[in-house]
Formats: C-alpha cells, sequence, structure tokens
C-alpha cells in the first residue's frame, strides 16, 4: 500500500493497506484532531495505460513523516473502510461475479466512485441487479472466506493497534452481511461494524427469509456524509481526541472533510 501524506506527494508506507486501484479517484487514510490541523493522505491511483509501471514517488520529507507518524501515535480510534481498503475487492462487485452480473454492478460502483452519482442511487441499482436471496449471500461467503480477502498485513495493523489499546472499527458503504465475517478474521467486535444491513421478505410456509425486499435506509452509511456522522456519534459516546480515517474512496474524504470527523 503506497500512501501519499502531507503536502505535493510526501510518502510513507502502513504495512500494505490499500490495494484496489481507482482510476478516477482514490484515497488511502485521512486522519486527524480536534486540536490539530487536519491531516489527509490520499492514496496515489495507478491510472497508467497497460502494463506501464507508474513513475518513482518522491522521497519522503522527514517533517511530512514525523506528522504522519505522530498522527498514528497519538490515534486512540482508527476506522477501516472494507472494501477495497481492508480487503482487495469490492463485496458488491465480488458478489455480482459469483452471480454472473459483474458487468452491470461494477458500472454503477465506478459511478459512485468517480462521484458522478449518489452512494444512495448506486447502492439502489447495484442492489436491484443482484436481487440476491439470503442462500446467495451464504453461498458466496462460503467460496470467499473473509480471511483469504484480507489484503495484506491488515491483520498484522489491526492485531497492533489491538496490542497499544486502540479502538478499531469497521465502516462501510457495504453491508453487515459481507462485513461480519471481516471483522471476525479482524477479531474486531460486530458492534464495532458501521454498515448497511439487507432486508428479506420471509416464505409463508416455513417461516425462513427468502427474498431480497431492499435495505434499511435509516443506516447513515447508505448514503453520502454517513461516514462522517457515524464518527461524530462515536465522539459523542467516547472521549477520543484523534480519529484515523483509513479508505480508499469519496465516502472516506468525506470523514475528514467534516467537523468532528477524523
Amino acid at each position: 500500500g503506497r500512501l501519499v501524506c502531507g503536502r505535493k506527494g510526501d510518502e510513507m508506507r502502513v504495512l500494505g493497506v490499500g490495494h484496489r486501484k481507482y482510476r478516477q479517484k482514490g484515497l488511502a487514510v485521512v486522519g486527524g484532531s480536534r486540536r490539530s490541523t487536519r491531516g489527509r493522505w490520499r492514496r496515489r491511483c495507478d491510472a497508467s495505460a497497460g502494463d506501464v509501471p507508474p513513475p518513482p514517488p518522491p522521497a519522503p520529507s522527514s517533517s511530512s513523516r514525523a506528522r504522519v507518524l505522530d498522527t498514528w501515535r497519538r490515534a486512540q480510534a482508527v476506522c477501516f473502510d472494507v472494501d477495497c481498503t481492508v480487503c482487495k475487492d469490492d463485496s458488491l462487485d465480488a458478489l455480482a461475479g459469483f452471480l454472473g452480473k459483474s458487468e452491470e454492478v461494477e458500472a454503477w460502483t465506478t459511478k459512485a466512485m468517480d462521484g458522478s452519482t449518489s452512494l444512495l442511487k448506486s447502492l439502489e441499482e447495484r442492489m436491484r441487479i443482484l436481487d440476491p436471496s439470503p442462500s446467495d449471500v451464504r453461498a458466496y461467503l462460503e467460496t470467499a472466506p473473509a480471511r483469504e480477502r484480507l489484503c495484506e498485513g491488515v491483520e498484522e495493523l489491526v492485531g497492533a493497534l489491538h496490542e497499544r489499546g486502540v479502538a478499531v472499527y469497521l465502516i462501510s458503504g457495504g453491508f453487515r452481511e459481507m462485513a461480519i465475517p471481516v471483522a471476525r478474521a479482524l477479531g474486531v467486535e460486530s458492534k464495532n461494524v458501521y454498515a448497511n444491513r439487507m432486508l428479506f421478505t420471509s416464505d409463508d410456509e416455513t417461516g425462513l427469509p427468502t427474498k431480497f425486499a431492499g435495505f434499511d435506509r435509516s443506516e447513515p452509511t447508505c448514503r453520502q456524509g454517513g461516514k462522517p456522522q457515524v464518527i461524530r456519534e462515536l465522539r459523542k459516546i467516547h472521549p477520543y481526541e484523534t480519529v484515523v480515517m483509513v479508505g480508499d474512496g469519496i465516502t472516506d474524504l468525506e470523514a475528514a472533510s467534516e467537523a468532528d470527523g477524523a
């Protein structure tokens, strides 16, 4: 995971976190505190065509490196995006591939990531196309164990944060059904997972959920501004002075762009 932090391309590395390349826009880590200027670290996106390697990054300055490391050392809570940050892939895109619906779903994923449509609209359209049953979701999770989907180094990073007593949260624009197995693999409690929730109707005969019926729109993570809202709520509950957000998308950038965010 190559990360760009501070001003004018000063760079550091954090245990390989940040795997997925987004051609339009991307973010690797953003963080800050209430008392200091809010830091922003943006992921470099490989926009090169074919196999042409990107130009080598500039050497990091000692002052930027120190500033970034100081923020991590002071962090009392670290919030991770899940899709393409903690995990190598986007969970809905992966589910779409499993169900044979990749092309249509990925098109709406790209629209959300490059800002050409709202997160809510993209989510509505992707789920309309997927129309997954509970058995579809279970079958996918059985074929794609959470630990195998993790980005290199993320287990070590989360483990090191836990050892230091730093609170770890997963805040995802995806779904709890996909994020909870990831949380278990990382030793993150389910109560520290903030994500959308699928809704299903039940069969009249068996009483078991069988058909997709949309998603819970009361969850803040289904729309723009949801991740900073979650962090504001966490700050109300816990006296966190410094919160770091690790992610790769526009919604993660929002978390560092609003008051009382990361």
